[in-house]
């Protein structure tokens, strides 16, 4: 698990030339406790409920909507490099970030994605037609999301000798790579109806089809990966194949691929 000083980060908005408010954040939850005014007592302006300087307005957008103070605080520590992120190095058409629990349907809560803005896990993807955003996940791995996808990136973590990714993928296609030498690669992009696991390929593609169960797994070039369908309701029945370069399989070849 990664460490850092939160309180270096939150710093900048909270602190108020009147008052102190601390910021903590453990176990996922935000809350914001203020201290009491000093001696001297508020001023008249204070006494109005009106904010005196830049600081005291960021401090209370930040009472009034924890979702969004935690994005910013998360997006913060990710720039810092504070945290392990997805770099991107390019962006064509329309490309959208957010937030945990925002809808892909919704207009509120999506942010255009610029070139070498740093994505950290959580962090939701959105596309247009004909667009795609390209990351660099670390040393090892770079992952392409393609046109009209949703997909998010759950989780990327390093150990002592690996460099793991996880990408969650609502509908669309998600492609890439992975160059291993000092650091191997781990990635795995999910799906509810199928799993692609990497084994130090170059070229892997999984495709799924919005709300019909339909999906592709392929290798273009080099390596092995691992197709996996998950079946019944909870997805606790599965069929795994083992791809190799030049082959794909679809929900309806998958159980005859040996």
């Amino acid at each position: 698990m990664v460490s850092f000083d939160w309180m270096s980060v939150l710093g900048r908005y909270v602190l108020s030339t009147r008052r102190i408010r601390l910021v903590v954040v453990t176990a996922g939850l935000l809350a914001v406790v203020q201290s009491p005014a000093w001696a001297q007592g508020p001023s008249p302006v204070e006494q109005a409920g009106q904010p005196t300087t830049e600081e005291d307005q960021q401090s209370q957008q930040l009472q009034a909507d924890p979702q969004e103070a935690a994005q910013a605080v998360t997006a913060d520590a990710a720039d810092a490099g504070m945290v392990p992120s997805a770099v991107v190095i390019e962006v064509v058409g329309t490309v959208d970030r957010a937030s945990p629990g925002v809808s892909p349907l919704a207009s509120q809560g999506w942010t255009a994605i610029e070139r070498d803005d740093r994505l950290a896990p959580g962090t939701q993807i959105r596309t247009g037609l004909r667009s795609h955003v390209n990351l660099r996940f670390g040393e090892t791995t770079t992952v392409s999301v393609r046109s009209a996808t949703h997909a998010s990136i759950d989780q990327f973590y390093r150990s002592a000798t690996t460099e793991n990714v996880r990408i969650g993928l609502a509908y669309g296609t998600v492609r890439g790579g992975s160059t291993e030498g000092r650091l191997r690669s781990d990635v795995v992009v999910d799906s509810t109806v199928a799993t692609l696991a990497k084994r130090g390929t170059e070229g892997w593609q999984l495709w799924v089809e919005p709300m019909t169960g339909r999906f592709r797994v392929s290798l273009a070039r080099h390596g092995l990966v691992e197709a996996i369908q998950k079946l019944g309701l909870a997805g606790d029945r599965r069929i795994s194949r083992t791809l190799r370069p030049g082959e794909y399989v679809t929900a309806d070849t998958i159980a005859n691929l040996w």
